[in-house]
């Protein structure tokens, strides 16, 4: 299982992220990948769990982020865009 997360650039900047995913979290397979103005970051061989926990603390500091999970990787990003197309689109209400 493949897991993604993703952020917009305007949120929290791409080096800040790496920082956090390197220096907070013990993930020994990842990879960074900057689309448009989002930031990708795909993790291998993590439990759902962990990624639930990184994703709390994230919106706890008021960052949103999308999350997903899936066989490839093109498939856990699309879930991961949507949820946080979701999250944006809670903000405006």
């Amino acid at each position: 299982m493949i897991a993604c997360l993703v952020f917009n650039e305007s949120e929290i900047p791409h080096e800040t992220i790496k920082q956090i995913i390197t220096s907070e979290f013990k993930w020994n397979e990842y990879e960074f990948c900057e689309v448009e103005n989002k930031t990708a970051i795909y993790l291998w061989n993590v439990e759902k769990i962990e990624i639930w926990q990184m994703v709390l603390l994230l919106e706890v500091s008021h960052v949103k982020v999308g999350y997903g999970f899936g066989p490839y990787k093109n498939y856990a990003r699309k879930k991961a865009e949507h949820k946080l197309m979701i999250r944006c689109m809670e903000e405006e209400y």
